[in-house]
């Protein structure tokens, strides 16, 4: 019998979400967070205080720059169409970030496949945790994903 043991954690954008209610640190990291987007595939961006090492109360950067620090696996997403399309402000700043945009399926499967990567990885492999859960979520497993762009590639 198999369990599920991977902790993913969902944020959903809201306007006045602050992340300063997340606070991350060794005892209390997920394995990863699932960070959904508005229809128009954007967060909360403040460029202004993306420099500053503490998290702006609305700035998605800063989150994620505070996973990274700590190993979490940080996705964001789904948001529809090609990769080559073109992005708004937000999504090109989250881009820039190396934030990996999960592409063409819904939230709910988005965050069933990043809790299935998660359990199912081989953490003493001497693959890391990143290719390991980005190649599970690269599988079409069982048709879940609208077409064959699944995942947005990192810009330099």
């Amino acid at each position: 019998l198999y369990k599920l043991k991977s902790e993913i954690l969902l944020i959903e954008p809201y306007v006045g979400l602050n992340y300063n209610y997340f606070k991350l640190n060794q005892e209390t990291t997920p394995d990863a967070i699932l960070h959904t987007l508005y229809h128009s595939g954007t967060a909360c961006v403040s460029p202004q205080d993306a420099t500053k090492e503490i998290i702006s109360k609305n700035d998605i950067i800063n989150l994620a720059r505070q996973a990274k620090k700590l190993d979490v696996g940080f996705y964001a997403g789904p948001i529809y169409g090609t990769e080559g399309r073109d992005l708004y402000a937000t999504s090109s700043e989250m881009a820039r970030e190396n934030i990996r945009f999960i592409m063409n399926t819904s939230k709910e499967n988005a965050y069933v496949k990043l809790l299935l990567a998660y359990s199912l990885i081989d953490k003493d492999s001497y693959d890391s945790v990143e290719k390991q859960v980005n190649n599970f979520l690269e599988k079409n497993v069982n048709r879940e994903y609208l077409s064959n762009e699944i995942v947005l590639k990192r810009t330099k």
